[in-house]
């Protein structure tokens, strides 16, 4: 079983994005990602956290060893993007440019 995650510690990674909504209002969006750690079983999860003032998630991905679970949370947080865009509209931008910088051909 998963452990609930309610923090993300350890940040290895930060990724600082702007979210701009349906009506062209701006605001800044952060991904942070911590450092994957060992669980029951030999497996490891790695938490990351998306969020803004107006939307957060933690959550984190179990995998194998650290290296699946870090490459599992990435994948899951551009899931994560995508369904924030579908559900809320707008867009977001990386560097002054569209999209998150995750996207596969990025």
């Amino acid at each position: 079983m998963m452990p609930k995650i309610e923090e993300v510690r350890d940040i290895i990674a930060t990724r600082e994005l702007v979210y701009i909504s349906s009506s062209g209002e701006r605001e800044k969006a952060t991904i942070e990602i911590g450092k994957p750690y060992q669980i029951e079983n030999e497996a490891y999860v790695c938490p990351y956290r998306v969020g803004s003032l107006s939307y957060e998630h933690i959550y984190g991905s179990v995998g194998i060893d650290s290296f699946q679970a870090l490459e599992l949370s990435l994948k899951t947080m551009e899931a994560e993007l995508i369904y924030w865009v579908r559900k809320k509209g707008g867009s977001f931008e990386f560097l002054g440019e569209p999209g998150t910088g995750l996207e596969k051909n990025a």
